[in-house]
């Protein structure tokens, strides 16, 4: 029930509350709007084959490119992963997401170049845990014509290094480009809370009607306290989750108590307490 609870607030957190991924320089005050990409799925196949040949997936502002299996069993999450089409046992974790990384901004070759560094990826030798991170550099040009993206390269610098570089035109990256959301529609996190009181409304309703039509027929539709399903449980909830807390808080008290002692009676058998008579 525990866990249960604790994926329900964990997906309340994250369908409420989204990654903020609008960058500000601070010498020209002009706004880069990577939100406006926030729910994409950028894909590019390298076609070097000599080279390089691979796939690469981005996922702007989080990590939910292609899930890679790591050396413990499980499987690890990326903004940026490596892939190969053929060999499945080809995946690589370039990049994760990292708020508090910002980008460099510059405008002297074009109307706005972003630059960001990641050095967050896989290690590069995997039976080398000192071993430096796999880093990215990631740029997004100023190009109006290339509506949201436009993937120009994608790939190593070189062959065999533990460095890549991805390149993308978009017109978000240029002045005067303001995204704004659509406001008229639900967000994710109202969507799961209308989902979650109309569960919780139907259960009521259809439990009363349930109640009144087959387990309580002589009182009828009017009984509405008697009609409510499982009405013992939820009377008694209260006083049950009121046992409960009080069952944990002393728990956690008795556990410090129980330190403390522990710690008093080592001191004293050190001598730190004071001195014991031979009494035979």
């Amino acid at each position: 029930m525990l866990s249960l609870t604790l994926v329900v607030l964990q997906l309340i957190f994250q369908l409420s509350f989204s990654q903020n991924c609008v960058y500000t320089d601070s010498t020209t005050g002009r706004k880069f709007y990577l939100d406006a990409l926030a729910h994409a799925s950028i894909k590019y196949q390298n076609t070097d084959t000599e080279n390089d040949g691979h796939y690469y997936t981005l996922t702007p502002c989080r990590n939910a490119a292609v899930e890679c299996p790591n050396s413990g069993g499980g499987t690890d999450t990326s903004m940026v992963s490596q892939t190969m089409q053929n060999d499945a046992s080809i995946c690589t974790v370039i990049a994760n997401y990292d708020s508090t990384i910002s980008p460099r901004f510059s405008d002297e070759d074009s109307e706005g170049v972003w630059d960001f560094t990641f050095q967050n990826g896989d290690k590069c030798d995997e039976n080398d845990p000192d071993s430096n991170s796999r880093e990215l550099f990631l740029t997004f040009l100023c190009n109006e014509g290339a509506g949201d993206y436009n993937v120009v390269e994608a790939g190593e610098t070189y062959k065999g290094s533990c460095s890549y570089e991805i390149q993308i035109e978009t017109k978000w990256a240029c002045p005067d480009q303001v995204y704004t959301e659509d406001t008229t529609s639900l967000s994710g996190g109202w969507i799961f809370l209308i989902i979650l009181f109309s569960g919780i409304f139907a259960y009521f309703l259809f439990g009363w009607i349930l109640c009144a039509f087959m387990n309580r027929k002589d009182r009828g539709f009017g009984d509405v306290c008697g009609n409510v399903p499982h009405g013992t449980f939820w009377t008694k909830l209260p006083s049950l989750v009121f046992a409960g807390c009080c069952f944990t808080k002393d728990f956690l008290f008795g556990m410090c108590d129980k330190s403390g002692g522990d710690s008093n009676q080592t001191s004293g058998a050190n001598g730190g307490g004071g001195a014991y008579e031979n009494i035979d």
